[in-house]
């Protein structure tokens, strides 16, 4: 196996006879078949790594060998093993970060899952341990989703268990300190939190405030503020930073700071703590306001279970002159996510990192600009004190509360969705705003086009839905954002429900202009009826039409159709058959010889074999006698008791009860008689000697049946056939 050293002799990499690795430069970033923008977007998220205590220690290309003659055959397409030795001093550690056409994906040391950092082990080597293959296989290995641990070595990622192509590993180390308790609070210590005072439409115009008495309320009236929640990973600029770039959104940011008094963002720690601790952390920065306030409320994510908690169970005994009036959930957890597991945590870094990629491609940002770095950089640092985590410290669900609290059906949420003294009464003012998102993959593009196709690729082969038990939106169960106060309900008084889209995901929800359109219906905007011919802005117009009967129209956000043929007399999808009760449908895979399954069913004994073809013969031998007696007998000049008809009527008839003859040779049918001959017409009687002890055996003709032919049998449908029976044809003449 070929090894080369790289970052100094600090990574040592082997790689598998299939692969070439060499150090990563700008332009051998520029000459991958990703281009210039990928490599753009991947130095943009380094530099956000960076300042999140991030020290990238090098970048390493990994590139398939391919043939020296273009005329000769391929290399072979074998999977193999690239491993990494990095060298570490005392009170650090290090993790890889995977790329792959735009798709990242976060590996951990193979002995991750046993580490703890109770005792600071020194200066050492972390080794590394990834799954190649220079090609897709062409029959790719099922990826196991199941919760149960994996083993000990054992390699997951968004890339699966086996990347493929051209791969590059940014190798990261970071400080990791020996802490006793309250490690994740010791990670988030560089997330800012406080207040942000929107006062533009630009995200320069969007600056933290130490306090609300720098905001400028008024106090000789009640202060009207539009509060912001963000959710996990993100702060107020990577949550609703979308609100004031998004094409066609412009002027809705500066109307919503001009129909409040103020407009501002609430930035805290996501992790470290629980959605009650923000509460009251949010209590804390609002108290200092002498005058009355009202506030109105968009939440994403997480961010609804934190307003949740300010609203139902800290404001009620807080005695401040607070109120609450508007609240819109967009993607909110109020019933958990399956992604708050623990065993889930490595897929929720994977699919953050690569989501807020996408969200910054799909809103045209220049990668390293100052929007870039404002929506990327906020998530990069609350994933990457998670991943710091996951790497040193022994990851558990009491370590991190902050997504304990979001498990489905555990004590926090099951807690909150109980009656609790104070809260608000159904009928609140509450607004909820849902999507089932999955993608739509074509031979030659795919949907959303913002997604790089390796992870279209992933997630429809099912990445996700191996995570989630029904619809979701990547990261939240729908079924889950509207979740309110189970099982009496009715807090929801109007929900835009985007449906099965392939458009609208966890990230992306504000860069819609429909979920904007109904933001401003739902908040007091003072956006009235406006003339015909006045010119509205475009987030006006596109928004959906919404009422009581809590639905909205899903405009412009269906799925893309697969075409159907239009080849053939009858293209058009024709209606099922109605199939009989009780029918049960054949398998599939249920074809004759052969089991359920698609096993080959056993072969039977000779014995048993034979008699078999011995009773299927016999079978078909009836089949073929009860049709010929179904036939009309053939003209002859002698009186038989068939109608004179070839075909029977409707009518009932009076006709002689047939019975067959019991000689072997004599395959006729005679009328049933009464007494007499019972049907042994043709066996010959013996002629009764008159002198007593002697008698002869000499033939004598056969005698008709002297009785009358009885009527009315049950098989008396049949007709007789015309053969040499004189009891069927009568005495001759």
């Amino acid at each position: 196996m070929p090894s080369a050293s790289f970052g100094g002799g600090m990574v040592r990499v082997r790689v598998p006879r299939g692969y070439d690795t060499t150090a990563a430069t700008d332009r051998t970033d520029r000459d991958l078949p990703t281009g210039g923008r990928r490599a753009a977007e991947r130095a943009a998220l380094v530099e956000a790594l960076r300042t999140d205590d991030f020290v990238v220690v090098d970048r390493i290309d990994l590139t398939p060998r391919r043939a020296r003659d273009l005329d000769g055959p391929a290399p072979a397409n074998r999977a193999g093993t690239v491993r990494l030795d990095v060298d570490v001093p005392a009170g650090n550690d290090a993790v890889v970060l995977l790329e792959r056409d735009g798709v990242y994906s976060w590996h951990l040391p193979v002995d991750a899952s046993e580490r703890t950092r109770s005792i600071d082990p020194g200066p050492r080597t972390v080794s590394f341990a990834l799954s190649v293959q220079p090609e897709r296989p062409s029959r790719p290995r099922q990826r196991s989703r199941s919760l149960d641990a994996p083993g000990p070595g054992a390699d997951r990622g968004l890339l699966g268990d086996l990347a493929h192509g051209v791969l590059q590993a940014i190798v990261l180390r970071f400080a990791a300190p020996v802490i006793v308790d309250k490690v994740v609070e010791r990670l988030e210590a560089g997330v800012r939190t406080g207040l942000v005072h929107v006062t533009g439409g630009t995200l320069e115009a969007w600056k933290p405030v130490g306090s609300i008495a720098e905001v400028g309320l008024p106090t000789d009236r009640p202060a009207r503020v539009l509060l912001l929640v963000h959710g996990t990973f993100s702060s107020t600029s990577g949550a609703f930073g979308a609100l004031a770039v998004t094409p066609g959104a412009e002027g809705f940011v500066d109307t919503l700071v001009s129909a409040y008094d103020a407009v501002i963002g609430f930035d805290h720690r996501t992790l470290s703590v629980d959605p009650e601790r923000n509460g009251r952390d949010l209590l804390a920065l609002l108290a200092p306001h002498d005058g009355e306030l009202v506030l109105d409320v968009i939440t994403h994510s997480r961010g609804g279970l934190v307003t949740r908690s300010f609203v139902e169970s800290v404001l009620p005994g807080a005695g401040l002159r607070i109120g609450v009036d508007s609240i819109v959930f967009v993607a909110s957890t109020n019933g958990g996510t399956h992604l708050a597991d623990p065993e889930r945590w490595h897929d929720l870094v994977d699919l953050y990192t690569n989501l807020v990629m996408v969200s910054a491609a799909g809103l045209s940002l220049v990668p390293g600009g100052a929007p870039f770095a404002a929506v990327v950089s906020g998530v990069v640092r609350g994933v990457g004190a998670l991943v710091k985590y996951l790497v040193s410290y022994a990851a558990g669900g009491d370590g991190v509360p902050g997504l304990a609290a979001m498990t489905p059906d555990g004590p926090f949420v099951t807690t909150l969705n109980r009656d609790q003294p104070g809260q608000p009464r159904p009928g609140t003012n509450w607004h909820v705003v849902t999507s089932d998102f999955h993608v739509t993959l074509f031979d030659d593009h795919h949907n959303p086009p913002e997604f790089p196709r390796e992870l279209a690729v992933r997630l429809a082969e099912g990445f996700v839905d191996g995570i989630f038990k029904g619809r979701n939106d990547l990261v939240v169960d729908t079924d889950s954002m509207s979740a309110i106060g189970l099982p009496t309900g009715g807090f929801v008084r109007d929900t835009f429900a985007l449906g099965t889209n392939d458009v609208v995901h966890h990230v992306n929800y504000f860069s819609q202009l429909s979920v904007i359109g109904a933001i401003s219906q739902w908040l007091p905007l003072g956006l009235g009826a406006s003339d015909e011919g006045a010119h509205l802005p475009e987030w006006m117009t596109v928004g959906p039409v919404l009422g009581g009967d809590g639905g909205g129209d899903d405009r412009g956000l269906e799925m893309a159709e697969i075409e159907e043929p239009t080849t053939g007399p009858d293209h058009r999808r024709q209606p099922a058959r109605r199939r009989p009760r009780g029918h049960r449908p054949r398998s599939p895979g249920l074809r004759r010889g052969r089991r359920r399954g698609g096993r080959p069913r056993p072969r039977l004994p000779r014995r048993r074999r034979r008699r078999r073809r011995q009773r299927r013969r016999r079978r078909r031998r009836r089949r073929q006698r009860r049709r010929r007696r179904r036939r009309p007998p053939a003209a002859t000049g002698r009186s038989h008791r068939v109608p004179d008809r070839a075909v029977p009527s409707r009518e009932p008839r009076r006709r002689s009860s047939p019975r067959r003859c019991r000689r072997r040779s004599h395959r006729a049918l005679t009328p049933r008689c009464g007494s007499g001959s019972r049907g042994r017409c043709w066996r010959p009687r013996r002629a009764r000697s008159t002198s007593p002890g002697r008698s002869t055996s000499t033939r004598s003709a056969p005698s008709a049946c002297r009785s009358t032919p009885r009527t009315t049998h049950r098989s008396s449908r049949r007709r007789p056939r015309s053969s040499g029976c004189p009891a069927a044809t009568g005495p001759a003449s």
